[in-house]
């Protein structure tokens, strides 16, 4: 199966869902965003739960779509180890 193009995926998240990438990415209560999405991005393979169960954090993947969103809003990260 050919590889998707992550950014198309990043283009197809919802507004709900980009909201909850920058929540989960910045360690942030996310209050009003519905519950189906923290299921939906699990699926979608965005975010895990972290080693206790207690809290969402990113994936590889889900690191990658927050990248795209801030250099599309010309916010360059610095380069990770």
């Amino acid at each position: 199966m050919p590889k998707r193009s992550p950014g198309l995926f990043v283009s197809k998240l919802t507004a709900d869902e980009r909201v909850f990438l920058f929540c989960v990415a910045s360690v942030t209560t996310r209050i009003g965003i519905p519950g189906g999405v923290a299921r939906n991005m699990v699926i979608k393979g965005v975010v895990e739960h972290d080693g206790a169960g207690m809290r969402f954090v990113l994936t590889k993947r889900g690191r990658e779509a927050l990248q795209m969103l801030l250099e599309k809003a010309g916010i360059k990260l610095p380069a990770s180890d």
